[in-house]
């Protein structure tokens, strides 16, 4: 990724959240962490962790977002929304989980 492509990802407000989400994966589900989030991704605790690249589709309430892994560590990985969201309405759907 070039350093512009990351400036302006990270430009993007992230909201700091710890809340659990399901991601839906050809091996099955996994449950994880919601870490944080933007309209355009989140960041993902996981004791599983995902090849970048892997598309996925991450679960929170009635929320069904596909996306992609796009970087990992150890117990953490970056996830792209396909498309972007609207944080609004993902909100809703957290608030409404809890």
């Amino acid at each position: 990724m070039t350093a512009g492509k990351e400036t302006e990802r990270r430009s993007r407000r992230r909201s700091r959240v710890l809340l659990s989400a399901i991601l839906e994966t050809p091996a099955g589900n996994a449950f994880v962490k919601l870490r944080d989030f933007s309209c355009t991704g989140a960041q993902i605790e996981s004791d599983m962790i995902f090849p970048v690249g892997s598309e996925l589709v991450m679960c929170r309430g009635e929320a069904r977002i596909p996306g992609r892994v796009v970087w990992a560590t150890e117990t953490r990985f970056g996830f792209e929304f396909l498309d972007p969201i609207d944080e609004a309405e993902l909100l809703v759907h957290i608030r409404g989980s809890r």
